[in-house]
């Protein structure tokens, strides 16, 4: 009996699989459904919780074809989130009328802010 050889071992295709579980945008998981679709056809099960099949049946190919696809969704949407934050730093000369009209202070950090007024 030949033994065959995979690139990818059941403990990578076991985190592949976490990874595809992350996935909520719809166009994304249809994107992989389809890749997946043209290699496995009937060995799909779909029901009201979602679709279901077994990862071992995958041959290399295709998961390289997913796992890139999943590569660049994720860098390209953690870059634009990183890109939108800007750092501000909070010192003696920020106005502080300023921030607490801008954010919900609780009451105990009000009194701590006019304690700090005071000294």
């Amino acid at each position: 009996m030949e033994k065959s050889l995979r690139k990818y071992n059941s403990e990578f295709r076991k985190n592949f699989k976490q990874k595809l579980a992350k996935l909520t945008n719809k166009t994304d998981c249809f994107q992989i459904y389809k890749i997946i679709n043209a290699e496995l056809d009937n060995k799909i099960t779909i029901n009201n919780n979602g679709m279901y099949f077994n990862i071992n049946l995958l041959s290399d190919k295709t998961i390289e074809l997913i796992n890139n696809y999943i590569i660049d969704k994720v860098e390209t949407e953690t870059t634009t989130e990183y890109s939108k934050i800007v750092y501000e730093s909070y010192n003696k000369d920020t106005n502080i009328e300023n921030f607490i009209n801008s954010h919900k202070l609780t009451n105990q950090e009000k009194s701590l802010i006019k304690k700090y007024r005071q000294k």
